[in-house]
């Protein structure tokens, strides 16, 4: 993914991520696939959160654990993994584990672990984006080759979700002016 092109899923995540975080704490986030990517942008933004990391490529893990001074990182296919055998959770992130899954799979790993937790973070390329097969309440952004979707099934945090897209979107606009993004929100479509 080019820089250019992060830049708006970077600064909606952190804006959408920041004023959840604010309104309910996230205190447990549950990383599937842990190349890294979203621990190093928002671990400091979600302050007193507890991180469980999964991955499933060992000299990856290797890796992060050096990164992930505080936390649980676990070497397994998320596949395989038990979403049942987690704790209650506050935000689960996808960050592309999905995108060598076909919509079935990819679909029922959402639903197991979205239901485990009150909010869920899904990037993807643009090309998925299409999609409608993703679970529960959502806001996009679409941005180049860039999909960047929070999801709930939580009344709350849906509605939460709603009043956000309402604010964030126009003022992502306005501090990268010259960028072409979509936004759209969706009730729940299962």
């Amino acid at each position: 993914m080019a820089k250019a092109e992060a830049r708006p899923g970077t600064l909606y995540t952190v804006l959408m991520l920041d004023k959840l975080h604010e309104a309910r704490p996230i205190a447990c986030v549950f990383d599937a696939g842990a190349e890294g990517h979203s621990r190093a942008l928002l671990a400091d933004r979600l302050t007193g959160s507890e991180w469980l990391g999964i991955e499933v490529w060992l000299p990856v893990l290797d890796q992060l654990r050096l990164s992930w001074r505080e936390g649980r990182l676990t070497c397994t296919d998320i596949r395989l993994a038990a979403a049942a055998g987690l704790p209650a959770l506050d935000l689960v992130i996808f960050d592309h584990v999905l995108d060598t899954m076909g919509e079935d799979e990819a679909r029922t790993l959402v639903e197991a672990h979205l239901a485990r937790s009150t909010l869920g973070l899904v990037l993807m390329p643009a090309a998925r984006n299409g999609a409608r097969w993703l679970p529960a309440h959502r806001t996009t952004l679409i941005h180049g080759e860039v999909g960047v979707h929070f999801l709930s099934g939580d009344p709350e945090r849906s509605e939460h979700l709603t009043r956000l897209q309402n604010v964030v979107p126009p003022l992502v606009q306005r501090l990268l002016p010259g960028d072409i993004i979509r936004w759209t929100v969706a009730a729940s479509l299962s």
